[in-house]
């Protein structure tokens, strides 16, 4: 996680970390302080450190808990008299309050590396071939749609739950499903041989033509964005996904999670606390309880605005009418030697990445992924004004 280089999307990350979250944790593991200490003298809530260490949530720009954080630990570091072990660590001088706060707040620095790790995804995929990921095994596919448990319990217990959802959603081909959950992101990322049953899982759905709309769990965070969006971008190309993110900010006090199949079937946990293994979750399957999760899910997407949007036509066509009437006030172009060029485009309500590409049959495309969060709009903006160039 830190203290040597390390090669993340093809990028290079400086020596030492650069998201806030894994700062938090490299400080706070170096002066073994607790959540509960830190919360304490900052005077918040154990939860919300968690949050901050996890990257699930960060210190607002204008923030009084930035020098509070900044302050605790600062103080925590030079009463233990590892300020210079910090240094070396991250292979930078903070030797005075000053520079370690700037050190530990510049988001910017993880704004760039998500940004880089984006446009390295981008020029990984291909127009004409939006995934090569395998269908989920056939008996595999029989096993967890065979399953007909009411109650699923823990991480182990959503993992299950999720792919008897995804199995019932292949074998039975519906229009749509809609998925959210703003839970942490362990249960499926630290279980390798689960996430490639997901990957395969989702493969099959989008393949059998059933469209999905998702609600990302982001909170105005870049960092957040660039990893809900690299999750999925092999299957955006499909066209069958929507993607949204909720205007609406995360509440402390509870998780959730809604997988739908309208009118036909779902799954359903509202679980609290910090101990996961104790979360239950409900496999639905009769009219009552489907239509009461609908309900929800239908009230969190009205307050919910597209994430990014994606068009995939022939280079002769990237002319389009919305680009000659845009007024564009910043442009970059990466890498202008054919093909694999990226233009970066930015107007007043959005950012759009452009890249040129070719198909299978060696003719030239263009993708183009356009993004209306503010927040995103103006990491972008950030990038063109200071990010490295190839």
């Amino acid at each position: 996680m830190y203290g040597f280089e390390v090669d993340i999307m093809g990028i290079k990350e400086e020596k030492g970390p650069a998201y806030f979250n894994h700062k938090l944790v490299l400080i706070m593991d170096l002066i073994q302080m607790s959540n509960v200490s830190l919360g304490k003298a900052i005077n918040v809530d154990p939860s919300l450190i968690s949050r901050y260490k996890s990257g699930s949530r960060t210190p607002a720009s204008n923030s009084e808990l930035k020098d509070n954080i900044s302050y605790e630990l600062y103080e925590a570091l030079k009463k233990q008299e590892k300020i210079d072990e910090l240094s070396e660590i991250i292979g930078l001088t903070v030797g005075d309050y000053e520079q370690f706060k700037e050190w530990l707040m510049c988001f910017k620095t993880s704004e760039n590396t998500a940004i880089k790790s984006l446009l390295a995804n981008v020029k990984k995929i291909s127009a004409t071939s939006p995934t090569d990921i395998p269908n989920l095994d056939k008996n595999l596919l029989d096993k967890f749609s065979s399953d007909t448990q009411k109650k699923y319990t823990g991480k182990d217990g959503l993992r299950e739950a999720s792919l008897r959802f995804f199995a019932e959603t292949i074998i039975k081909k519906p229009e749509k499903i809609c998925l959210y959950s703003d839970e942490k992101m362990d249960w499926m990322l630290e279980d390798t041989e689960y996430r490639m049953l997901w990957l395969s899982s989702m493969a099959s759905v989008l393949k059998a033509g059933t469209h999905i709309d998702i609600i990302h769990n982001i909170e105005r965070d870049v960092t957040e964005m660039v990893d809900a969006i690299n999750s999925w971008l092999p299957f955006y190309l499909t066209g069958l996904i929507k993607s949204y993110y909720s205007k609406a900010s995360n509440g402390e006090r509870f998780v959730h999670t809604l997988f739908l199949c309208p009118d036909s079937y779902g799954v359903f946990g509202v679980n609290t606390g910090e101990d996961s293994s104790q979360y239950i979750y409900e496999f639905a399957t009769d009219a009552e309880k489907t239509e009461y999760i609908n309900y929800i899910y239908k009230g969190l997407l009205d307050n919910s605005k597209e994430l990014v949007v994606i068009d995939v036509h022939k280079s002769k066509d990237s002319t389009r009418k919305s680009d000659s009437t845009e007024k564009i006030e910043f442009e970059k172009v990466k890498n202008q030697s054919e093909p694999g060029n990226i233009t970066i485009k930015i107007n007043k309500k959005s950012a759009k990445i452009r890249y040129n590409t070719e198909d299978d049959n060696k003719e030239e495309s263009v993708i183009d992924f356009t993004f209306y969060h503010p927040v995103m709009r103006k990491a972008l903006q950030y990038y063109i004004e200071n990010g490295e160039t190839d």
